[in-house]
């Protein structure tokens, strides 16, 4: 189950006619979600220092906070469609009153022409006024997200065409439906979105038929976002900082972007070598140009770069979907970048997670495998005389198996791996270290948060009182049936066998349908797809 959202949260009864003293206005609000739609290390951010990691859940962003006892407790940000920010940001791609035609609108309007983008939401008015014709507006998925490193703010980027970057206040009481600011230059979707260290800047990566790669300033007093450089950028799957650098990577991609290296003329004037520094004023009233340097994969030319994460602010670790682990080093004084193969772990992996207390790498991904790997190990292990050496090093730990769902995203909260895998279930993993404190053993006992493996096919009410003291249940296709409390607690569970037809075919097989209750809750009944139906007594 994704997210108990309600179709249209923020809509208000419309009165019709003449005002009556009997009418009223209904208002409903999210207070708690249950489960995750993470599907990427994009969709998930992590930050032990203040014990909390950020998931999706549709169109919701939820910031979860993780107590000594292990006790999760939600704060949900979602803005409506129509949302005003606190600040507002001009747009310079899409404004509201079309300008002369430029390069970038010219790429975005063919792009639209050739049946790009086709499907993903409609056109917006831009003359419409906030609060009308709500109904017809689709609120969208929220597909990538990042959070500052103080805690403070929190960006959340959109799916479809036309989609906004939503900055939020994530301090102790902020206001959850009103974003501090509302980024709008992508046209196609925002794939990535990243704060530097610094939190002074954000960066967002645009999907495919954008090719867009964004740097915005962020005020730091009002948190209100700039439109600074731009660049295309068409083959990377994500971003991610080192230090003050920029690095894009995905498919045979990985380049490093430097913040010193933003000019205000065109690409086509200046080499990389006579890049300049960041200059105060800009002599075009548009962006700059975003300048960066592709690496040399050498052996690595036909991998595909899934996860990065920085261990300095000139090192950080890439890992490709076909197990390689790389070192990035890059150096300032003379300004080289370097790419080095110092592990290979024989799955592919798609996330990756640094525990510098304790000098260990984490790496996961496919069939739930997760492994560990000393850190000054991997450093150690880069050859000085190819660009892109290939070593191969040897697993410390590994926790494997072949019919487990692979891990999709992975951080590190109170001293624990938080782990989604791929049927959106989130995990507190314990961490068991050898005595000798040189390896790491294996990720065994978890802590589970309650949600459903598959897709959520309705909810109900229970009355009150009942045998399972919950308020409503949920039922799914793989026959799981949870009671529930409405604070999210998670009272019980009823598992309905469903007969399987021979031979077995995935895209065949049976599902439940529907599970209903009883006068007074004492039995249930439930349907499925072979037209089967069962009881199913409380007790």
């Amino acid at each position: 189950m994704s997210a108990i959202t309600p179709n249209n949260l923020f809509q208000t009864s419309q009165p019709t006619g003449r005002p009556s003293q009997h009418d009223h206005n209904y208002h409903l609000q999210l207070k708690t979600v249950i489960g995750t739609t993470t599907s990427s290390p994009n969709s998930f951010d992590c930050h032990p220092d203040i014990k909390t990691f950020v998931v999706c859940a549709g169109s919701a962003v939820i910031v979860a906070r993780v107590d000594a006892q292990l006790n999760v407790t939600q704060k949900i940000f979602r803005a409506r469609p129509n949302a005003r920010p606190v600040n507002e940001t001009p747009s310079f791609y899409n404004p509201s009153t079309p300008p002369v035609t430029t390069l970038r609108n010219r790429l975005a309007l063919s792009l639209k022409d050739g049946g790009y983008g086709a499907g993903y939401s409609f056109e917006e008015s831009a003359t419409e006024s906030p609060g009308t014709n709500q109904l017809t507006k689709r609120t969208r998925e929220a597909t990538c997200i990042s959070l500052s490193s103080e805690g403070y703010l929190l960006a959340v980027g959109e799916r479809g065409k036309n989609p906004r970057i939503l900055i939020f206040s994530a301090a102790t009481d902020p206001p959850l439906e009103s974003p501090l600011s509302v980024l709008t230059d992508h046209s196609f979707g925002v794939r990535s979105v990243a704060f530097s260290p610094d939190s002074r800047w954000l960066c967002s990566l645009g999907d495919l038929h954008d090719g867009f790669l964004y740097l915005w300033s962020i005020n730091e007093k009002s948190s209100a976002g700039k439109l600074y450089a731009s660049n295309k950028c068409q083959n990377a799957q994500a971003i991610g900082w080192v230090g003050r650098r920029l690095v894009s990577f995905g498919t045979r991609h990985v380049k490093v972007w430097r913040l010193g290296s933003i000019s205000s003329a065109s690409p086509s004037k200046l080499r990389f070598e006579k890049e300049s520094r960041i200059e105060k004023t800009s002599v075009s009233p548009g962006p700059k140009t975003f300048y960066g340097r592709n690496c040399l994969l050498g052996p690595l030319i036909d991998a595909v770069f899934t996860c990065l994460v920085a261990i300095s602010d000139d090192k950080a670790i890439l890992c490709t979907d076909r197990g390689d682990v790389c070192l990035l080093v890059l150096d300032e004084g003379d300004r080289t970048q370097r790419l080095d193969r110092v592990a290979q772990v024989g799955f592919g992996v798609s996330c990756v997670v640094v525990e510098k207390e304790s000098n260990f790498v984490w790496v996961a991904g496919k069939n739930g495998r997760l492994q560990a790997l000393l850190l000054h190990v991997l450093t150690s292990n880069v050859s000085s005389d190819s660009p892109c050496s290939s070593v191969t090093s040897t697993p410390q730990s590994s926790v494997l198996s072949e019919t487990m769902p692979g891990i999709l995203a992975m951080g590190m909260v109170q001293g624990r791996i938080v782990t989604v895998d791929s049927d959106h279930i989130i995990e507190l993993r314990d961490i068991i270290k050898r005595d000798d404190d040189i390896t790491a053993s294996a990720c065994i006992q978890s802590i589970r948060l309650p949600a459903h493996e598959s897709g959520v096919l309705g909810a109900t009410i229970l009355n009150q009182p009942n045998a399972h003291d919950s308020d409503f249940f949920t039922w799914s296709t793989n026959g799981i049936v949870l009671f529930w409390m409405l604070s999210g607690i998670c009272k019980g569970r009823i598992t309905i066998e469903l007969d399987q037809p021979f031979p077995q075919n995935d895209d065949d097989g049976n599902e439940l349908r529907i599970f209903r209750a009883a006068a007074f809750d004492e039995f249930f009944v439930s349907g499925d797809k072979e037209g089967v139906l069962r009881s199913v007594w409380s007790t």
